[in-house]
């Protein structure tokens, strides 16, 4: 793992995962999840849009104040395909819609997950 990406890396866990939690919390439920060839409803875009304005917000101002380059960012992410770093599927779920999508269907596995779980350890 490069530099970048572990500072990144860092800098998602101890801050923005919360963040990013506490959205899919108050906003999963608002999208629809549909099969992506199909019509996706203005609904799931306007909750994509949010989603990714608060993460490009919260990377652009990281970015600044560590001195990292955008460019560095795109690199380190395409050195780490196929990895299971939250920075990079939070970041590709901002820069592609298929992946935000399969971060809110996880998200609400684990909502369900959770209910489930407590239902049954009562």
């Amino acid at each position: 793992m490069s530099d970048v990406i572990n500072k990144i890396e860092e800098y998602f866990l101890s801050n923005l995962t919360h963040k990013i939690g506490t959205f899919m919390s108050e906003e999963a439920d608002k999208v629809e999840l549909v099969p992506l060839e199909e019509e996706q409803p203005l609904a799931n875009n306007l909750v994509f849009k949010s989603y990714q304005e608060m993460v490009d917000k919260e990377l652009e101002e990281f970015l600044a104040k560590e001195g990292i380059p955008e460019e560095e960012v795109i690199k380190g992410c395409m050195g780490e395909t196929g990895s299971s770093l939250v920075c990079v599927e939070y970041i590709l779920a901002m820069v592609e819609y298929h992946s935000f999508m399969q971060l809110v269907a996880d998200h609400r596995s684990c909502q369900e997950w959770e209910i489930g779980h407590r239902a049954v350890n009562r």
